[in-house]
């Protein structure tokens, strides 16, 4: 994603259709999209920009052939980080989707 953007960059495609070939592959009934941020900037934004990353996400993934039943977007905003956001590098890592399995075959 660019910053402040939800719109799903093209050098993301390729994983995110690796993402759609495991669902398949694996049966994968229901998944739950979780989107993250940093500490930086209006907490109500964040939550906000988090939540829309989850739908592109989800969106994407029912344009490839996912059935949206299956999918759960949630935001999370900067709640859970997984680092410090005392550097770059770490408010980078915080800047994330994850995928969660919620139901497998």
């Amino acid at each position: 994603f660019a910053t402040g953007s939800a719109e799903i960059l093209p050098v993301s495609h390729g994983l995110l259709t690796q993402v759609v070939d495991i669902i398949l592959r694996k049966n994968i009934r229901r998944l739950r999209v979780e989107g993250h941020t940093d500490n930086r900037g209006n907490k109500p934004v964040n939550l906000k920009l988090s939540t829309d990353r989850a739908e592109a996400v989800a969106n994407f993934l029912t344009a490839q052939g996912i059935d949206r039943e299956r999918l759960t977007a949630l935001g999370f905003g900067d709640s859970r980080p997984v680092a410090p956001n005392l550097t770059a590098r770490g408010r980078e890592l915080n800047r994330r989707v994850e995928f969660v399995v919620v139901e497998n075959e």
